[in-house]
């Protein structure tokens, strides 16, 4: 078996490559399990009240992650990632088939 970090490197389809231009994301089903997702998820929600926890606005800022209240979607993350506060948000960062996408893609920044 191949290890996810060296698979080739899925290009998007013209409907993936669509919602990423309108939406700024992607969703690759099966990269992630369910329990990864939840996690995942658990994680944001706590960072996103861990953030607005913090009474002034402009100093809302944990380990440069940040919110934007102008987004149109959800956009605290920053760098976020590098964080052990976080583990499941660590651990997607780090996961090797995110990385994978991550490391060969043209939209990099964005993807994840």
């Amino acid at each position: 078996m191949t290890h996810p970090q060296h698979r080739p490197f899925p290009a998007l389809t013209p409907a993936q490559r669509y919602f990423f231009d309108v939406h700024g994301y992607v969703i690759v089903p099966g990269v992630l399990t369910e329990e990864e997702c939840g996690a995942m998820r658990d994680d944001l929600h706590r960072l996103k009240r861990d953030l607005l926890a913090i009474p002034d606005p402009d100093r809302r800022v944990i380990d440069h992650a940040y919110f934007q209240h102008d987004m149109p979607h959800h956009h605290y993350i920053g760098a976020i990632g590098q964080s052990r506060r976080y583990p499941a948000i660590l651990a997607y960062v780090t996961h090797p088939e995110t990385w994978a996408w991550k490391r060969k893609s043209s939209v990099d920044r964005r993807i994840f």
